[in-house]
């Protein structure tokens, strides 16, 4: 119940503000608003509306999207009776193109403007200061599939693509649809290694801030180390004999041994060597929190943290474009890479932790940004190609082909979102 909940109030709170975009944009430049519908009003049942001025305020049944209904523009509405009369000063068809693509335009712009607003808040209200990443003395873990690419256990990142790394945070590259080149440190000389973009095995990690000893501060109860006699203090040396030296070595061991559920490990425990047996399940967690090394932070101003929120929010852009990129150039399965209510409920979680939240919500109207500015005539992105083309061509499109246009752009869009209700469902 709370993952929906969560749901309803982070894509009612974007959905309001991405159509506030757009009506505001209207009414600034004197179009009428017929309508502001949050959440879709199918077969015009609504949970509560009001009406102020020339404009009625909604709200529909149905939690997905939300339009506003401008004078003289073919929507969500298909109000063909008001496309048939001449158009009238304050109606959206009367005005420069110019203006229009600014009012379709609105709503993209507000959602980037809230994506950039939540990160900056989540950092200077919420993490409130940052690791520097001269403290990682360490360096980082390689694992694996890192080595592969020429990476080494305690290299130590100092830049990324050419952008300097100031923030532990910043070592790791969001963007993994693009080549990313790491500037190195390591023992002292500079050292360059590419890796290339992926479009698979996506959760892979190459590597980690885990560079440091294996000394177990918790046991979760019930769970396979608690099972299997581990304790607070525990340092481990060993798992099925391979020597653990550092954190990431337990991670390296386990998801590596994948014909084995029963893991011998070794642990120095006040001086003395002890063997455990935890008999894990597929998902191979242990149940165990180790011992961060403490670190000095610095604390977020409000400079710095504007900086690295418009920092986070240009990133998640890069990404997400790339993907999109890549979706509709097939190097991404579609099916496992689109994602609908359901899944996005269960990014929520079922627990409610603030920070999470709003990341996840400010992640979510970048991604609407994004998509709205699609080519798909019933998207922002649609109608703007629509005006584009009447600009160049030098005349209005007919109404009737304005509105098999628009129709063909609904049953895409209902298309996709059933598409990916579907697949959640599978993949619930």
């Amino acid at each position: 119940m709370l993952m929906i909940i969560q749901l309803i109030l982070g894509l009612g709170l974007l959905v309001f503000l991405h159509e506030l975009g757009h009506f505001l944009a209207a009414r600034i430049f004197g179009m009428r608003v017929e309508k502001f519908v949050i959440f879709m009003d199918i077969f015009d049942f609504k949970l509560f509306k009001f009406t102020k001025g020339d404009t009625e305020y909604s709200i529909g049944w149905l939690p997905i999207g939300g339009y506003v209904k401008i004078a003289g523009m073919i929507d969500e509405s298909l109000d063909k009776d008001q496309m048939k009369e001449e158009p009238k000063p304050d109606e959206f068809r009367s005005f420069a193109a110019w203006k229009r693509i600014i009012v379709l335009l609105g709503g993209v712009i507000v959602n980037l403007i809230v994506g950039l607003i939540i990160f900056t808040c989540v950092l200077y209200f919420g993490e409130k200061e940052y690791v520097p990443a001269t403290e990682v003395t360490e360096g980082m873990y390689v694992y694996e599939e890192g080595e592969a690419f020429g990476l080494e256990t305690g290299d130590k990142i100092t830049h990324i693509n050419g952008n300097e790394v100031v923030r532990i945070q910043d070592s790791f590259n969001k963007n993994i649809f693009a080549e990313t080149v790491l500037t190195i440190d390591r023992d002292g000389k500079e050292v360059e290694v590419v890796i290339p973009p992926t479009y698979k095995n996506r959760d892979i990690l190459l590597y980690s801030q885990s560079n440091f000893e294996a000394l177990v501060d918790q046991v979760v109860d019930t769970s396979a180390a608690d099972k299997g006699g581990m304790l607070a203090g525990d340092k481990i040396t060993a798992i099925n004999e391979y020597p653990v030296a550092v954190f990431g070595d337990v991670k390296n061991i386990v998801f590596n041994l994948t014909d084995a559920d029963t893991l011998n490990i070794e642990v120095m425990r006040n001086g003395q060597i002890n063997d455990l047996t935890c008999i894990t399940d597929s998902t191979r967690a242990l149940g165990f929190i180790v011992l961060n090394p403490v670190k000095p932070t610095e604390p977020y101003g409000v400079g710095s943290s504007i900086a690295y929120g418009y920092k986070e929010s240009i990133d998640m852009l890069n990404v997400n474009i790339a993907g999109l990129a890549a979706l509709f150039t097939g190097k991404l399965d579609f099916r496992k890479s689109v994602t609908g209510p359901i899944g996005i409920a269960k990014i929520y979680g079922s627990k409610f932790d603030a920070m999470r939240f709003w990341k996840i919500t400010a992640l979510i109207s970048l991604i609407l940004a994004i998509t709205n500015l699609i080519p798909i005539p019933a998207l922002d992105g649609g109608q703007i190609v629509i005006i584009m083309a009447e600009t160049i061509i030098g005349r209005e499109l007919s109404y009737r082909v304005k509105m098999i246009v628009q129709i063909v752009g609904i049953v895409l869009v209902l298309g996709l979102m059933l598409f990916t209700v579907v697949n959640d469902i599978i993949n619930f």
